[in-house]
């Protein structure tokens, strides 16, 4: 049976039982470190997997009964909680390796590997989710059209005692803060049941976390505030999805998402 194990916050593998365990016996795969085969659920510490499987002269690992919750830094080997790590592109690194690490990439003593060459996410270009987000705006402009022309009929025949440029400001306003709900719904309940808008699911893109799993209605939530954001530094913070290796736009960044083909 093949074996895949993690090294340097990448994908290794696959090898045989036997070279498995001379890696093991080696000490290249400690008890630490995280191994996946045919079968498993998920990746998990050779210590959960392979007990009595150790390199010579091994200690035992600390903590051991604690690895499916906790995270295998690429730098040092340790393990610990998702609190105390950061991702730098498929690597995970803990806080007291970052500094070190950060150092290597700009000296180029170890390759930045995006996150995707891990997870296997094929990351949406800046082309086809400016066609979704075209194909949301014609769903919305069919959706609120209605109700702007209800407004606007209703402030006509119902001046009261306005002055006409108050009444048509305040036309505006209702009608633009209207607006501004109606895409937060859209938005919200959409990307936190199905992770994409009508549009994202046409073209057959979904938004995600920066691990690949789906995102919660609360991040849906604040996302659609954060693309906001994006609108209001002059559509630059879309343009940046052109030029980022993760295809990441502003409010990506800020809500630390990625867009994804399925």
């Amino acid at each position: 049976m093949n074996w895949f194990y993690a090294k340097d916050g990448q994908q290794a593998g696959p090898v045989d039982d036997v070279e498995f365990e001379r890696l093991v016996r080696e000490g290249a795969i400690q008890p630490a470190t995280l191994v996946w085969r045919e079968g498993m659920e998920k990746w998990e510490p050779l210590a959960n997997v392979a007990p009595t499987l150790r390199p010579f002269s091994s200690a035992p690992v600390a903590n051991a009964s604690d690895a499916p919750n906790r995270i295998v830094c690429a730098e040092c080997g340790k393990l610990f909680s998702a609190e105390e790590t950061v991702q730098i592109g498929a690597a995970t690194i803990c806080a007291a390796c970052k500094p070190g690490y950060v150092q290597k990439l700009r000296e180029g003593a170890v390759r930045f590997t995006p996150a995707s060459a891990v997870t296997g996410m094929r990351y949406a270009g800046f082309w086809i989710r400016a066609g979704a987000r075209v194909i949301d705006e014609v769903i919305m402009t069919i959706l609120t059209l209605p109700f702007s022309f209800i407004f606007g009929f209703q402030f006509s025949f119902n001046p009261g005692t306005m002055p006409d440029l108050m009444k048509i400001l305040a036309q505006q306003g209702i009608i633009m803060l209207l607006g501004i709900f109606a895409r937060m719904l859209y938005a919200w309940l959409f990307v936190g049941r199905y992770a994409a808008t009508p549009g994202k699911l046409l073209v057959g893109i979904r938004i995600v976390t920066a691990e690949g799993q789906r995102i919660s209605y609360g991040r849906s939530f604040g996302r659609f505030w954060a693309d906001i954001v994006s609108q209001f530094t002059c559509y630059i913070g879309y343009i940046l999805a052109a030029f980022d290796d993760e295809k990441r736009t502003l409010h990506d960044r800020i809500c630390n998402t990625r867009v994804v083909y399925k």
